[in-house]
Parts: structure tokens; C-alpha cells; sequence
């Protein structure tokens, strides 16, 4: 069970604030990439700011967690336990995401979104921008989260061009 972060040692943060500090200096590294080699850095750069999060929301020893997907055959797998399943729980309180592994295609997840402007007024008329309506392999339809998808697109494509370079070409 997860607890809420109340009162931060002096620890946390420091931890929060030099992660904070790292996806800056990330983000500053990009501008003189490639874009051959760009995803990579966009991914640490996520991965930092979801750091900076889950330290900020939750009473957690340092978060040294594996990504909690995978990416192969253009399927992007959720996993049950890692730094995904930790960032989806501070926005989101249903786990069903995680726990049921959860897996996409990259083309569904590239067209779930973005939202057209009616849209927007739809969702923010019923309560928030939360989620993108997308279909996962087993055929069920999941409200997807706007920063879950964007993590797993940046994890995707940073797996693609580290390890599929032709393919990401």
C-alpha cells in the first residue's frame, strides 16, 4: 500500500530537487541532438520528471524501479510493478491499467489522440482532461490518461531508436 508524502526529510528532498534538476539539464540537451538519436534523451528526461512526481506524492524509498513496460513487435506491454505502474498511481486511483498488463499497439496509442477542440469542451465539461479512448490487444476499451500515453510513446520510440535504428530511421 502507497502513503501519501507529508513530511519530506531533508533526503527526499534533495532527491526531488537534483531529479528536477537532471530532466533540465536533459531537456537542454536535446536542442543540439538528432532527431536519429532525440528520443532517448526525451525518455531520461520523462523518466526524471515522473521521478520528481512519485517522490513528490508519495512516501517512497528512492525510486530505483525497472520502466514497467516493454515494447516489442510494436506492442507496448504495461507490467505490474515498476516506474509506469508508481507515475499512473499518483494520478489515478484504479490500477486495473497495471494489474491486468494492459498492452497497446503504437499505432493505436499515436491515434488515440490528440483531442480536436469539441472534444476538449466535452471533457472539460465533464470534469477534466483525463483520458484518451483507446482499445488495448484484448479488445477492451480503456480510458487512457494523457501523461500514461505520452510515457509510453516516449518509452516507445526511445526503445526504437536505441535498439531498432533501422526501424526508427
Amino acid at each position: 500500500m502507497l502513503t501519501p508524502l507529508i513530511n519530506p526529510t531533508s533526503s527526499v528532498v534533495s532527491e526531488i530537487a537534483n531529479n528536477a534538476r537532471q530532466s533540465i539539464e536533459f531537456y537542454n540537451a536535446l536542442q543540439g541532438l538528432p532527431l536519429l538519436s532525440k528520443p532517448i534523451i526525451v525518455f531520461f528526461t520523462i523518466e526524471k520528471l515522473a521521478n520528481v512526481l512519485i517522490l513528490s506524492t508519495f512516501n517512497l524509498p528512492s525510486p530505483t524501479f525497472n520502466h514497467g513496460l516493454s515494447f516489442n513487435s510494436n506492442i507496448i506491454q504495461v507490467q505490474p510493478k515498476g516506474l509506469f505502474a508508481r507515475l499512473h498511481d499518483c494520478y489515478v486511483s484504479n490500477p486495473s491499467l497495471y494489474s491486468d498488463k494492459s498492452s497497446f499497439k503504437l499505432k493505436d496509442l499515436i491515434n488515440a489522440g490528440p483531442i480536436d477542440e469539441r472534444g476538449l469542451l466535452d471533457l472539460l465539461i465533464k470534469g477534466g482532461i483525463a483520458s484518451n479512448k483507446i482499445i488495448d490487444r484484448a479488445g477492451i476499451r480503456i480510458s487512457l490518461h494523457e501523461l500514461d500515453r505520452e510515457f509510453m510513446f516516449a518509452y516507445a520510440i526511445s526503445i526504437l531508436s536505441r535498439y531498432r535504428v533501422n526501424d526508427w530511421m
